[in-house]
Parts: structure tokens; C-alpha cells; sequence
């Protein structure tokens, strides 16, 4: 019974950190775009740049990623999503 529970909260909280990783990772895609937009615009590549715009990026997701974390809660946040036609297949 004991490792039946124990499975069970693993997969949970195994669920909720690919949750919380998807919310940082959705910044971190914008942030490329950005990088690929700007590397198009300038039609060169500044490594200080990139790397810059992708800590950025990063930062602004872990952020939100904690916000969300903090105030709504990942299984609440989880059931939101679920409840969204589009994200159902």
C-alpha cells in the first residue's frame, strides 16, 4: 500500500513539473523568436545578443512560472487547461 502511494505522489508531482516546465519553455520560445527576428534584422549574429534575450526570457518565465505556482496552483492551473476546447485531443 505503501509504495502504491508513494508511486502515486511521484507521478503527480512528476506531472506538475512538466506542467511548470511548459509554462517557463512557452517564454523560452518567444524568446527565440525574438532572437531569430532580430538576428534576421540585423543579419548577423551577436552571441551578447542572444544570450542575453534567452536569460531574459527565461527569467520572465520562471517568474510567471512561480506566480502561477504561488497564487493559483499547478493542479488548479492543470484543470484550467483541461477545461479549454482547443488544448483537447
Amino acid at each position: 500500500m505503501h509504495i502504491v502511494k508513494a508511486t502515486i505522489q511521484f507521478e503527480s508531482l512528476f506531472i506538475l513539473t512538466i506542467l511548470w516546465l511548459r509554462i517557463v519553455l512557452s517564454y523560452c520560445v518567444f524568446g527565440a523568436l525574438l532572437v531569430t527576428l532580430s538576428s534576421a534584422y540585423f543579419q548577423e549574429i551577436y552571441i551578447i545578443l542572444i544570450i542575453s534575450i534567452m536569460f531574459l526570457s527565461l527569467m520572465i518565465g520562471i517568474y510567471f512560472a512561480e506566480i502561477t505556482r504561488r497564487k493559483i496552483g499547478l493542479k488548479q492551473y492543470q484543470k484550467y487547461l483541461h477545461q479549454q476546447e482547443h488544448l483537447r485531443y
